[in-house]
C-alpha cells in the first residue's frame, strides 16, 4: 500500500513551481550530502580497520533462546515471587512434570517412574533439592490395591480373626474393660473391602483435586512439583522428557528449542536471501561488476553490526532477529539508490546523487527515530528491538 501510494499517487500532489521555494531550505542538506567523503583515505582507512575488527568479533555474538528474557512481567508481580521464594524455595524455582496416559493407573505407574528418576538425579547429582511425591501416596493403582487387598486377606484367615478376637475380649476382661471396646476393630477386619478410584470419588475437594490430577482431552495427568535451580532446569528437563509418558509443564521448554532451531538456519536463511538479492542485483544492472558493488555495503554493513554486537555483548532473540533483517533489507535499497544515483552521472552526465543522498537521509532518520523510540518501552522483547535496529541502521 504504501508503495503504491508512493509511486501513484504522491507524484499527483507535487507542484514543480511550489516546490522551488524549499530549495533554500535543502540547500544545507545538499552541501553536506555534496562533501566527498570517498576520497578521504583515513575515512576509507577507519572503514577498513574497523571491518577487519568486527570480522573477528562478529563470532562472538549469542543467540538468547530463553523466551523468559523477552516475556513481560509486572515489577509487583517479580517484587511477590522474590517474597516468597525467600520463605520458601530460597533461589529455586519450583518446574511441573507430570505423567500422561489415556487411564489413570497407568498414569499413576508413570508417575512412579517420574518419581524414581528424580530420586536418581537427586542422589547423583543433587541439582534437583525438592520434589512432591504425594500423589502415588495418595492414588494407587488399582492392580497396587488389588495386590494390598490380596496381602490383606492372606493375614486376616479366618483362624487369625477367631484367634485374636478371643485374645482381645480375654485381655479386655483381665484388665475392668468391656469387650465392646474393640467391637469397631471387628468389624473393620470383617468389613468386605474393594478397589476404589480415590480421583473419581468426592473424597477430596477438587480445589486440592485439580493440583495433583487434571483429565483433559481424553487423557489423565499426574503433576509433581519439583523443586530445582534455573539453571539446571534444561539438563533435568532433558533427562525426564526421555522417558515415554513423561512430559514438562512449562512451555519455555519447548519453545527454547524451537527458537534454537531458528537460529541455528538462520545463517543458512541469510545466506540464501543474500543470494537472491545479489541475483536480483546481476539482473537489473547486467553486471558482474556493478553487481558486487551494490552488494558489498551491505554485506560489509551486516558484518560490521554483528562486530559491535559481539563486542558490546548484545544478543540476538526471537524478536529483534526478524525485525532486524527487515529493517537491513531497507539497507538494500539504500544501497541500491546510491548506485543508480552515481550511473545516472555516469550515463546522462546528471548529478541526481546528492537528490538521493538527502532522500536516504531523511528514510534513514525517520526509521531510527521511530524505532529508536522503542528503547524506553516497558517491554523488553519491543525494548531489544529498539536497540538492535537503529545499530543496523
Amino acid at each position: 500500500g504504501t508503495t503504491l501510494f508512493c509511486l501513484l499517487f504522491l507524484p499527483q500532489f507535487f507542484n514543480e513551481e511550489k516546490n522551488k521555494r524549499s530549495e533554500k531550505a535543502f540547500a544545507l542538506l545538499e552541501k553536506i550530502n555534496s562533501y566527498p567523503f570517498e576520497r578521504k583515505t583515513y575515512l576509507i582507512g577507519s572503514i577498513i580497520i574497523v571491518s577487519l575488527i568486527c570480522f573477528i568479533t562478529s563470532r562472538w555474538v549469542k543467540f538468547d533462546s530463553d523466551l523468559t528474557h523477552i516475556a513481560y512481567y509486572d515489577s509487583k508481580i517479580l517484587k511477590s515471587q522474590e517474597i516468597l521464594a525467600e520463605h520458601t524455595t530460597k533461589e529455586c524455582r519450583t518446574i511441573y512434570f507430570a505423567a500422561v496416559s489415556e487411564n489413570l493407573d497407568s498414569a499413576l505407574c508413570y508417575s512412579k517412574k517420574l518419581e524414581n528418576v528424580l530420586s536418581n538425579i537427586k542422589e547423583n547429582y543433587g541439582i534437583v533439592k525438592s520434589f512432591g511425591t504425594s500423589n502415588s501416596m495418595i492414588f494407587i493403582p488399582m492392580d497396587e490395591q488389588e495386590r494390598r487387598l490380596d496381602q490383606w486377606y492372606s493375614f486376616w484367615t479366618e483362624e487369625k480373626k477367631e484367634k485374636v478376637f478371643a485374645n482381645l475380649s480375654e485381655a479386655a476382661l483381665k484388665n475392668g474393660l468391656d469387650p465392646t471396646v474393640f467391637l469397631e476393630f471387628q468389624n473393620m477386619v470383617e468389613e468386605e473391602r474393594s478397589t476404589l478410584v480415590l480421583a473419581d470419588s468426592d473424597i477430596l475437594p477438587s480445589s486440592i483435586k485439580s493440583n495433583m490430577i487434571e483429565y483433559t482431552d481424553g487423557k489423565y495427568m499426574v503433576f509433581t512439583p519439583v523443586n530445582l535451580q534455573l539453571k539446571d532446569k534444561k539438563e533435568v528437563c532433558d533427562e525426564v522428557t526421555k522417558i515415554p509418558h513423561l512430559v514438562v509443564i512449562d512451555p519455555y521448554y519447548y519453545t527454547s528449542n524451537m527458537v534454537k532451531l531458528i537460529h541455528d538456519d538462520f545463517s543458512t536463511t541469510l545466506l540464501i536471501s543474500s543470494l537472491f538479492v545479489l541475483i536480483v542485483l546481476l539482473i537489473s544492472y547486467k553486471s558482474i561488476i556493478l553487481a558486487l558493488i551494490a552488494f558489498l555495503p551491505m554485506a560489509l554493513s551486516w558484518y560490521i553490526v554483528l562486530g559491535v554486537m559481539g563486542i558490546f555483548n548484545m544478543q540476538f532473540n526471537l524478536i529483534n532477529i526478524v525485525i532486524t533483517t527487515f529493517i537491513f533489507g531497507i539497507g538494500v535499497d539504500y544501497s541500491i539508490f546510491v548506485m543508480d544515483g552515481l550511473l545516472s552521472e555516469f550515463r546522462i552526465r546528471k548529478n541526481v546523487l546528492v537528490f538521493h543522498k538527502t532522500a536516504i537521509l531523511f528514510s534513514a532518520f525517520v526509521l531510527i527515530v521511530s524505532v529508536a523510540s522503542l528503547m524506553f518501552a516497558t517491554h523488553p522483547a519491543v525494548r531489544s528491538i529498539g536497540v538492535s535496529t537503529p545499530l543496523v541502521r
